[in-house]
């Protein structure tokens, strides 16, 4: 049996279906507000006539059902439209980070065959680095011409935004349950970046479950902050159009200055907040809160990394009657457990809980010392095995790593985190961090294996180890210990490795600081030991 046993399952509602979720909320309310952005508003009428309009473009363009369509904007309104206008022609939306190193998007593309690329003007530039690096591309949407410095013949097609929204709309294109809807990538540890592929039946089960946990209704107004590209934001994308709610868009750039972050939470009345604890604690520390007024957020949801209960303190008097939830679950389970509490825990260690399991999950813990696939006896300390109805459908084009985290058993597909946990009495799960070397940092995914992999590519580079130092704010950070192949770590040789960097790694998987190191230190099989550096390397740092 389960360890801990789930709520009843969550059935996904019949009455629509991801790719007709926006359509279905115009013909019930087509004057209510869906998208709430810094310059405008978007009524659902207008909003589900530009993303078909551009579903219409995608069609005539060529994409069929199944085709994989990258979705490279800024977050802003038309990001939404785009993610909704590929699901809407029935194809499979792959939200492409626009801060990410062109080699990074470009391998992205060539891995998943992406040829038709939605993007906006304000990423013009990125889009002609990618083609003249060699991506290529039959059409991109969004943007008036290419420049390039290399062209390349023919070169794609390009329409511009206001003629790709001058199509007559289409009707949303039919797709089964279990037809792939998105896709997240996220780092993988040999550099590869891994392709989470979510159908539309666990986007539904997801959004089902989120609907009901938090009691989502058409009056709320939800904070749009996590790039497309970032698996938090399946809450503002799916779950709050299928409520009738709105969303609150955050800029990138409102969200680098939390005094004009917490402005655009108080002058849009948000109601429910979701990020990742990092942005909590700028809104806490430095959001002039003092002069603000966001009592309106009835529930704050975080997700991704710890948070420190400190910084719930600091919010309260400003949220008096806010829920609080710590959400928790990878990206290839959607969501699987949260703890919902008012009252802010007090643990003794000071680890919040990340409570028990939602929307249909079952949960194992399995010792971490055997966890085999024939050997699952519950433990109150160990691997969690997730089984449930919002669970990805599989990594893209990896049946060797799916075979190893995708396990039948019981007659279910469990699976394999790989996150540590404990379980309280009380039934209450506690993370505890890792069984391998992927980490958070500001709710992102790293493997550091995969970042260790690229600095050594550096020909002044023999080996490099990265860790996570947390600073004493409580902010985590990457940091690199370099054993170079040259005498030496003169600025030079450090501003090279941090250029080559910045070429090949994504900006939050860049180390910020990088420390030399003379002794090298092996296991007994000859191999550098990786996880006695990485030790010594936080030592050295501190010391």
């Amino acid at each position: 049996m389960p360890l801990c046993q789930p709520r009843a399952l969550v059935v996904p509602q019949s009455f629509v279906i991801l790719n007709s979720m926006l359509t279905a909320a115009a013909d019930r309310t087509p004057d209510d507000i869906f998208i709430r952005d810094i310059t405008d508003d978007w009524s659902y009428a207008d909003a589900a006539t530009e993303a078909g309009s551009l579903a219409a473009t995608l069609v005539e363009v060529g994409v069929r059902p199944g085709e994989r369509v990258g979705v490279h904007l800024h977050k802003c309104a038309q990001s939404t439209l785009a993610m909704h206008a590929v699901v809407c022609a029935g194809a499979v939306a792959v939200p492409l980070d626009p801060a990410a190193p062109t080699t990074r998007i470009a391998a992205i593309c060539d891995r998943m065959n992406i040829s038709v690329v939605i993007t906006h003007q304000p990423r013009a530039a990125g889009i002609a680095d990618l083609v003249s690096s060699g991506a290529v591309f039959r059409c991109i949407i969004g943007i008036d011409k290419i420049d390039m410095t290399n062209p390349t013949a023919p070169g794609p097609e390009v329409i511009p935004w206001s003629d790709a929204c001058a199509r007559t709309p289409i009707s949303p294109v039919d797709v089964s349950p279990e037809d792939h809807a998105y896709i997240i990538t996220t780092s993988g540890s040999t550099g590869i970046p891994k392709g989470i592929i979510h159908t539309h039946a666990s986007a539904m089960a997801y959004v089902d479950h989120t609907i009901d946990t938090y009691g989502v209704v058409s009056t709320d107004r939800a904070t749009d902050i996590a790039p497309n590209h970032f698996d938090i934001s399946t809450f503002a994308l799916w779950t709050v159009p299928a409520a009738g709610a709105s969303i609150v868009v955050v800029p990138e750039p409102h969200q680098r200055m939390p005094a004009s972050l917490s402005k655009v939470v108080a002058d849009q009345q948000a109601t429910i907040w979701y990020s990742v604890p990092f942005l909590l604690q700028q809104l806490a520390l430095r959001g002039d809160l003092e002069n603000r007024d966001i009592s309106s957020l009835r529930w704050i949801k975080f997700g991704g990394e710890l948070m420190a209960r400190e910084i719930l303190e600091d919010l309260r008097p400003h949220v008096p009657d806010a829920t609080f939830s710590n959400v928790f679950g990878p990206a290839e389970t959607n969501q699987c457990t949260v703890a919902n509490f008012v009252d802010i825990p007090a643990p003794p260690d000071g680890v919040l809980p990340i409570g028990t399991p939602v929307g249909g999950a079952q949960l194992r813990i399995v010792d971490a010392e055997r966890e085999q696939p024939d050997v699952t006896a519950a433990v109150d300390d160990g691997v969690l095995w997730v089984a449930n109805p919002a669970l990805m459908a599989g990594y893209f084009d990896m049946a060797e790593v799916n075979a190893k985290v995708l396990v039948e058993l019981d007659g279910e597909r469990w699976y394999r985190t790989g996150d540590r946990v404990t379980r309280a009495p009380d039934g209450e799960l506690t993370f505890r961090g890792r069984v391998d070397n992927q980490v958070k940092v500001r709710g992102f995914r790293i493997e550091l294996e995969a970042v260790e992999s690229e600095l050594e590519k550096s020909d002044r580079v023999e080996n490099a180890v990265v860790a996570v130092n947390r600073n004493d704010d409580g902010t985590d950070e990457l940091i690199a210990g370099i054993f170079w192949s040259e005498e030496g770590s003169e600025p030079d040789a450090i501003e090279a490795l941090q250029d080559h960097a910045s070429r090949l790694l994504p900006k939050w998987s860049i180390p910020s600081l990088y420390v030399t190191l003379s002794t090298q230190i092996f296991t007994g099989s000859g191999k550098l030991d990786r996880n006695r550096l990485r030790l010594h390397l936080i030592e050295a740092f501190r010391s």
